[in-house]
């Protein structure tokens, strides 16, 4: 049996956010896709202190929803080991594990019109370009 994919949609305000890139929506992507055990990489600063950095790399353990809700909802986190983490862990058992909430971007299009995107700051691995990849080693 193969490993359940899950896609993910992103949180809009208008449709005009939903159709920003990726660099417009200040590195969210629109649509993710995680499964348990695949490598991820963060793309912001959570807690630069314990090493929960922008480029941080992990291993996705798990996704929390609601009761009444599945992919491709918004999940309320999604549960990642990180490689490199030093603070507590969201569980006693497995060490370096965090709780990832959705995180949200404001900007404004060029009318002034306020537009933003909440979705999970982490992306494959595989889809880090050359210059995410440097220095991650």
């Amino acid at each position: 049996m193969g490993v359940a994919v899950a896609r993910i949609e992103a949180v809009h305000n208008i449709a005009e956010a939903a159709e920003a890139s990726y660099d417009q929506a200040g590195g969210l992507d629109a649509v993710v896709y995680f499964a348990s055990g695949c490598r991820v990489m963060l793309s912001v600063n959570l807690w630069t202190e314990r090493e929960l950095v922008n480029g941080s790399m992990g291993r996705v353990i798990g996704m929390i929803y609601p009761e009444n809700l599945k992919p491709p909802s918004l999940p309320l986190a999604i549960v990642v080991q990180f490689d490199d983490y030093t603070g507590p862990s969201f569980s006693p058992a497995v060490p370096r594990n965090v709780l990832i909430e959705p995180f949200k971007r404001t900007w404004y299009s060029l009318e002034g019109k306020p537009l933003f995107r909440n979705e999970i700051s982490l992306s494959l691995v595989h889809a880090a370009t050359v210059h995410k990849a440097q220095g991650s080693v």
